[in-house]
């Protein structure tokens, strides 16, 4: 895999696809009509990873980060995000059109995402955080689009 690609931590999507999956799959929801939502999910991952990435080159101990981020400046980083989250946003809004409720619990996600980027410190609170962002809100955004 080339370095481009574990820049985007692909790898990642596999925790924020399969709560949303299991949603569709366990009330027999058709996987077509939740298509978009599946790609802005996936989307809003990236649009996390690479924020996180951001925030963590400032850290000399994460190393991890910096091996993965090196040959790249944080503004080429904070792009790829921002170009992440755009499309992301653009994937859901057929469904928050039809229903703007969802635009409040997609707001409710993305402040807790970054709310977990900036105070990762607070281990408990933020495994919480993740849970919520993760898999409740996103399991009530797929049985509302329904």
């Amino acid at each position: 895999m080339s370095k481009g690609f574990k820049l985007l931590r692909l790898d990642y999507l596999f925790s924020v696809l399969i709560p949303c999956l299991l949603a569709i799959y366990l009330n027999s929801y058709d996987l077509k009509s939740n298509i978009w939502l599946l790609a802005g999910f996936a989307f809003y991952a990236i649009t996390g990873n690479t924020l996180n990435d951001v925030i963590d080159m400032t850290d000399p101990n994460e190393k991890e980060t910096l091996e993965r981020v090196e040959g790249y400046g944080r503004k080429e980083i904070l792009v790829l995000s921002i170009a992440s989250f755009i499309i992301g946003t653009a994937c859901f809004m057929n469904s928050i059109i039809i229903n703007p409720l969802l635009a409040v619990y997609l707001a409710l996600i993305v402040f807790l995402v970054i709310f977990y980027c900036l105070f990762k410190s607070l281990v408990i609170i933020n495994h919480v955080i993740l849970g919520v962002s993760h898999i409740v809100l996103p399991w009530f955004m797929i049985k509302i689009n329904a």
